[in-house]
């Protein structure tokens, strides 16, 4: 896995990076296609490596057709991730994984929009999550809580904190979800550095037990609040039914 962690970092994030600066908000390249195709090649180079180490091979064909066709086409161009994005299996717990594709990433340091991204990341839901899902089971759950292990300054640089499928560009809108990704690992460094400044700024609150809390005490607390937020969205009226039914 270091092997692969440093690949992402030292060699692939660069060059998206790079990518990155001859892109406009829609994620078409407007400037020095010779270099942008230059470096697309490379990438796709780099990703093939990285999805066959993690054994990711469905997702690795769609992925470099897509990419090959949006060469094809033109990188001038807006791209389309719909068949990667199709063919992308969600890990096991514990399982790791990687994306690649233009992708909104909210809250990040960038203009929002279409930008070149990628993560590599795995999939840790904490034991406290497993009674709670016991009690109050979700039938269209489909979110993941997962640790971000290395990516692109979208994921990286910023609060971002999600990964949709209705953020990666296509050339129709994704009109469902079949997963949703929250890195939560990085909430506690949002929380110690901005939520407790800006809370003690505005009110006479020392929070000392809260500047105590272990990132993996946090992580499992985001994660509980992450799974009963998405429970009671999609299943409180349900419960609320219920409730007049039995008054």
């Amino acid at each position: 896995m270091e092997w692969v962690k440093d690949k992402v970092i030292i060699e692939l994030c660069p060059r998206i990076h790079e990518f990155n600066k001859l892109q406009s908000a829609t994620g078409a390249v407007v400037c020095n296609i010779d270099k942008a195709e230059y470096l697309l090649d490379e990438i796709i180079g780099l990703a093939g490596e990285i999805l066959s180490a993690l054994k990711q091979s469905d997702y690795a064909l769609q992925l470099n057709t897509d990419l090959r066709e949006w060469k094809k086409a033109g990188l001038n161009t807006v791209p389309c991730f719909k068949r990667s994005l199709d063919s992308y299996e969600l890990p096991v717990d514990g399982g790791k994984t990687f994306y690649l594709a233009t992708i909104i990433t909210p809250n990040s340091h960038k203009e929002k929009g279409y930008w070149l991204e990628c993560f590599l990341a795995q999939r840790k839901q904490p034991d406290v999550l497993l009674p709670i899902m016991s009690d109050l089971p979700h039938p269209q759950n489909v979110s993941q809580t997962m640790h971000l292990i290395a990516s692109s300054s979208g994921f990286s640089v910023g609060h971002c904190l999600v990964f949709f499928p209705e953020n990666v560009k296509t050339k129709n809108r994704v009109v469902k979800q079949h997963f949703a990704m929250f890195f939560f690992n990085k909430f506690h460094a949002i929380y110690q550095k901005d939520t407790l400044r800006r809370v003690e700024s505005l009110l006479e609150f020392e929070g000392k037990s809260s500047h105590l809390l272990s990132a993996e005490n946090c992580y499992a607390a985001r994660s509980v609040w992450g799974y009963l937020h998405d429970y009671y969205h999609h299943c409180g009226p349900v419960l609320l039914i219920q409730i007049f039914t039995l008054k």
